[in-house]
């Protein structure tokens, strides 16, 4: 984990990642955020297996589980199949990305800084996702795009 972050209180952070016939770019944007996931599950929609395409992101994947559908079934059915596996080993929060996102890692931080602030202020939170524009206040929003949101599990199930 990233040491900028996290220390013996944060919140353990599971991500789930959506393939659809990733590039190589779009295989490298993981690094962008792995650091500060405890683990990451990446979900693939192709046709073919491209667990190899893993060997691009490095040393360091021993927290990556790859779990291919064969087909593409949909970006909701490989976020539940992201979700429930956090959920069997016992996370409590996810972050879900798109192979095409990526996120600064002084981003990242101020974040993730901002989540566990926001957390402890209302443990309630269903949502918690980073501002598109930067001209609008913090608040409550009625509708969020998916990538870069974490996801309270527990509003999930």
């Amino acid at each position: 984990m990233s040491d900028e972050l996290y220390n013996a209180n944060s919140t353990p952070l599971a991500g789930v990642v959506v393939w659809f016939n990733p590039s190589e770019k779009e295989v490298e944007n993981i690094k962008t955020y792995l650091g500060f996931l405890s683990q990451l599950y990446v979900v693939d929609n192709s046709a073919g297996d491209n667990r190899a395409l893993l060997s691009i992101i490095g040393e360091g994947t021993d927290n990556v589980e790859y779990i291919p559908n064969l087909d593409n079934l949909g970006i909701a059915t490989a976020l539940n199949k992201g979700c429930r596996r956090a959920i069997e080993q016992g996370y409590e929060w996810i972050v879900t990305m798109d192979q095409d996102s990526c996120f600064d890692s002084q981003e990242m931080t101020k974040f993730l800084n901002a989540f566990e602030a926001k957390k402890l202020e209302d443990p309630s939170i269903a949502v918690f996702t980073p501002m598109t524009y930067q001209d609008q206040p913090q608040g409550y929003a009625q509708r969020v795009i998916t990538s870069g949101n974490l996801l309270n599990l527990a509003a999930y199930t």
